[in-house]
């Protein structure tokens, strides 16, 4: 099913909006924001515990190099994810808490796609 089938029959008025499933679903995207700041801290925990200098054999330079590659895109990627998931938390439940469940279920539908990348670089 997809979003906007969600999203039509969470809008139509013959299902009630469910704001138990709901908030069931937004403390889903904390917890990624969670998972993420962790990983996030993690790398950068290794980074730092990383030698800089580079040595005379080529083969554990590369070696360096590529390790410190993968932290890279793991703190990019964690800070995108965190980032990401902890705003469309926050936004999500302004509109809720404000009543404004209709607004709610558009931001939604029209912020699909930014979850979806923000879930592929949490498991990337």
């Amino acid at each position: 099913m997809t979003l906007s089938k969600i999203a039509a029959i969470m809008m139509s008025s013959a299902i009630p909006f469910d704001l138990d499933r709901t908030k069931l679903r937004l403390d889903g995207l904390g917890h990624y924001a969670s998972v993420s700041t962790l990983v996030l801290s993690a790398a950068l925990t290794l980074s730092n515990a990383t030698p800089k200098k580079l040595d005379e054999r080529k083969s554990e330079n590369a070696i360096k190099l590529a390790f410190v590659s993968c932290i890279i895109t793991t703190v990019v990627l964690g800070a995108y994810t965190s980032m990401v998931f902890s705003l469309l938390s926050l936004y999500s439940k302004t509109f809720l808490g404000m009543m404004l469940d209709e607004e709610f279920v558009e931001f939604f539908q029209a912020t699909a796609e930014i979850r979806r990348s923000a879930f592929a670089s949490f498991v990337g």
